[in-house]
């Protein structure tokens, strides 16, 4: 892992903030249909600066992409490769 890179867990609750370099980020997700009314399918998790406007970034992505509201920009993925929660994290 690139030494700009690190990761953060989600623990497969709809709702919580972890920190990442001094930054509290909202996880938010569509854990099943009795869920809040998001549109996202079952398992999207959704990630960006807490208290930040909108709904954030969705993950699984397809590549490296900017977590809304971070300043200095971070930018997030989710592969299948690596264990379910675990969200990779770098400072663009």
């Amino acid at each position: 892992m690139p030494s700009n890179e690190g990761h953060i867990h989600w623990s497969g609750s709809e709702d919580e903030t972890v920190n990442y370099l001094d930054q509290e980020l909202r996880l938010t997700s569509n854990v099943s249909n009795a869920s809040t009314a998001s549109e996202d399918p079952i398992g999207t998790v959704r990630i960006k600066l807490d208290g930040s406007q909108g709904s954030g970034l969705a993950l699984p992505s397809d590549g490296w992409e900017e977590i809304p509201g971070t300043l200095p920009t971070l930018e997030a993925r989710m592969d299948g490769g690596y264990p379910m929660g675990y969200i990779r994290v770098r400072q663009g």
